[in-house]
């Protein structure tokens, strides 16, 4: 029920100008330009098939038509569009995806502009709100966006996020490897963001 009526105030916000709530973002666009970070419980099936395995993950969020270029390590670039960056909490040390992310390491995934959210086909999971129907763009951001602010504990940034921030050593684990395909399902982390 919180997910229903998370989407229905996210799809009815988004009919109306946010510029008001939106601070210095890009285009009146609310957090278009800003990093937002959330913490989510993220639950994911155990590889054998029993029980349920949860982590608890720091989850960034970006999303703009300029490429992001301030104060980044050397080789990461964050290029228009939507990005998502994934670390796992200190708080969750024992599941698997968690193990794979200790150490500062980080996974990254980024959609072009214009791109379906479904751009996993493969990944079988139950899409009843019509989620993974948005392509990306300003309308889709504004509903993820005000999804984020409503469900809450989300938190714009100030500077750039901690794993790809130069000075700072994390490692990035492409989102495509068999490792973190077993524990990560991109549809089930985009739906955990907006519904917790």
């Amino acid at each position: 029920m919180k997910k229903i009526i998370i989407f229905a105030l996210a799809a009815l916000l988004c009919s109306f100008s946010l510029a008001g709530c939106s601070g210095d973002s890009e285009d009146g666009v609310p957090g278009k330009g800003v990093w937002q970070k959330k913490t989510v419980n993220y639950t994911a099936r155990n590889a054998d098939g029993t029980g349920d395995d949860t982590t608890i993950l720091e989850v960034y969020l970006y999303y703009s038509d300029e490429a992001y270029t301030q104060n980044l390590r050397s080789g990461v670039t964050i290029d228009p569009g939507l990005t998502v960056i994934i670390t796992a909490s200190s708080d969750s040390k024992t599941t698997q995806l968690a193990q794979q992310l200790i150490g500062n390491k980080y996974v990254m995934k980024h959609y072009e502009k214009g791109v379906s959210l479904n751009d996993d086909t493969a990944e079988d999971v139950e899409d009843k709100d019509s989620i993974f129907k948005m392509t990306v763009g300003d309308g889709s951001w504004r509903v993820i966006y005000t999804a984020l602010l409503v469900s809450g504990n989300t938190v714009a940034q100030t500077e750039t996020p901690e794993p790809i921030r130069k000075g700072k050593d994390y490692s990035q684990i492409a989102y495509d490897a068999e490792e973190i395909k077993n524990n990560l399902s991109w549809k089930r982390l985009l739906i955990a963001l907006l519904e917790s």
